[in-house]
């Protein structure tokens, strides 16, 4: 296979090397020349002239600033791309960045042997798909800057036998008397402005998390109006289905009555908001006046400034939840599930698994590839309804607070 050379390829770096610079300035200088050419071309009357054959190492650099600022990517997702970078598509021996845009995209037979080669090299499959899933978003871009690249539609989409991660992981269902820890550790935060100001807002984001089953852009998005202080029934629209990634665009779930007084309370603390205002919104700092909605940055930094520390605490305090530590946000939203199998019927019975899959928002078979065992248990389970289990845990650890 072609190898790349060293100024094709350049190490990615989080400062501008002189290789990196190099780079930039090359597809630069291909892109206007190629755009001058295009121009004359056209007030002479001449033929066309073919599309510039920029490398794939000269592209990427010129667009990862790009994709980096777009996609907002920061410290795992920037070293794996560094990794994914210069390990591999840069690797002086099966690295594919020396060549061009269009041979790639339009010669599938590269792709396959650089699959081929990267095994014979002892590169285990996960990492192939990371590679692949970093190649993927290269081509979206080159797709976009088709007249630079000579590429009309992503190679990568199409390519058949392209390494899959088989990342499966198990959802991890926590007891309500974890969440409630949980709960109380964030109501119970260090400093003692946040807790005056923030952490009525940061507890029911972790019972509204545990209890109704959101995914967190659509908790970010519930307004007022499908709340379901009223009905009893919180409505979410969710933007994952509106992406075309899941089955269900609007969905109804259950919302547990102490989660109902958490909301109710909230909103008067708020001072009774109008229908069309987030259920969270943003707090006044610094430039911003409050009330807005919540950004995939404001998740990000909520999930690292309060969640985590959190968590982090509560084991630290009780080892037995060592098991909780790399839990994120979205992990939540499995013991809603779990609940709602078990104990989300009539009466505190098990619920029907096809209806709690359309209060969670997917499909039937996720529901039984994913739940199975909880649903083969939930008939053992003893009748007590979901209200019941999260007033008996908080008032166990109240007691003991």
């Amino acid at each position: 296979m072609k190898v790349a050379s060293p100024d094709a390829c350049g190490k990615l770096t989080d400062e501008l090397s002189p290789r990196w610079t190099y780079a930039c300035r090359r597809s630069v200088q291909l892109s206007r020349a190629f755009r001058d050419q295009v121009r004359n071309a056209k007030f002479t009357g001449d033929e066309l002239p073919a599309r510039a054959n920029i490398s794939l190492g000269e592209f990427f650099h010129r667009v990862w600033p790009t994709i980096r600022a777009k996609r907002r990517y920061k410290g795992r997702t920037v070293t794996l791309w560094n990794t994914v970078w210069n390990a591999h598509l840069c690797h002086p021996s099966y690295g594919i960045a020396g060549h061009t845009m269009r041979s790639l995209a339009h010669s599938p037979e590269l792709l396959d042997q650089f699959i081929v080669d990267m095994t014979e090299a002892g590169v285990h499959e996960p990492m192939q798909a990371r590679v692949f899933s970093v190649l993927n978003r290269i081509f979206v871009e080159a797709a976009r800057q088709s007249a630079l690249t000579g590429v009309r539609a992503n190679p990568i989409k199409e390519l058949e036998g392209k390494p899959a991660s088989n990342r499966k992981r198990d959802p991890v269902i926590l007891p309500v008397e974890a969440i409630e820890l949980l709960r109380q550790e964030i109501l119970n935060h260090p400093n003692p402005r946040r807790r005056k100001e923030l952490n009525m807002r940061d507890g029911l984001m972790i019972s509204m998390l545990a209890y109704s089953a959101p995914r967190p852009e659509d908790l970010c998005n519930l307004d007022w109006e499908y709340s379901g202080t009223a009905s009893g029934w919180v409505t979410y629209h969710a933007e994952k289905a509106q992406r075309g990634q899941a089955s269900v665009v609007v969905r109804e779930a259950p919302l547990a009555k102490p989660v109902r007084e958490e909301l109710e309370a909230w909103g008067t603390q708020l001072g009774n908001p109008g229908d069309d205002t987030p259920i969270i919104p943003l707090p006044a700092w610094g430039e911003r006046r409050g009330g807005e909605r919540w950004r995939p940055e404001d998740w990000k930094d909520w999930r690292d400034r309060v969640f985590r520390p959190a968590l982090k605490r509560l084991v630290a305090r009780k080892p037995e939840l060592a098991y909780m530590a790399e839990l994120s946000p979205y992990d939540l939203r499995h013991t809603a599930i779990s609940l709602w199998l078990a104990h989300g019927g009539e009466d505190g019975g098990p619920a029907n698994p096809v209806e709690v899959a359309q209060w969670a928002g997917h499909s039937a078979a996720t529901m039984w590839s994913h739940y199975a065992h909880v649903i083969q248990g939930a008939r053992r389970e003893a009748k007590s309804t979901i209200d019941e289990q999260i007033r008996q845990a908080r008032k166990k650890i109240n007691a003991t607070a």
